[in-house]
């Protein structure tokens, strides 16, 4: 087994995958992320909400990208979910979502976790 000499992270405030040009896209943002092959993706506003019939995109995610993802929902309604979603090439573990809501504003959720990269255990959140 061969160490890495580095780990490529990337982050994303998708915006509900809403692109420039107004449109819900999912699959844009996927071809990006795999033109960037990160072994850590963290993103940001992940909104399932309003997809009647559609795949989560958390699982959507994981099924075409191949990680291990956790989502991480703030606002859950009838219609689903909208939080944050923490991906990882190699399995992740001790993984914990917190709740860091200040009253008076829109919730938020932080996740933190454990990495089993290949060259050893990394923390990420």
């Amino acid at each position: 087994m061969t160490a890495l000499s580095a780990i490529k992270v990337m982050t994303w405030n998708i915006h509900g995958g809403m692109g420039p040009d107004g449109l819900h896209d999912l699959d844009r943002m996927i071809t990006l992320v795999r033109q960037v092959d990160p072994d850590v993706l963290a993103l940001q506003e992940v909104d399932a909400r309003r997809q009647s019939g559609a795949e989560h995109p958390l699982s959507l995610l994981k099924r075409v990208l191949g990680l291990h993802g956790v989502a991480a929902a703030a606002i859950v309604t009838p219609d689903g979910d909208y939080g944050q979603v923490l991906m990882s090439r190699w399995p992740m573990t001790d993984t914990e979502v917190h709740d860091i809501s200040v009253p008076g504003r829109e919730p938020r959720r932080a996740i933190t976790t454990i990495v089993d990269a290949p060259s050893g255990r990394i923390f990420a959140g």
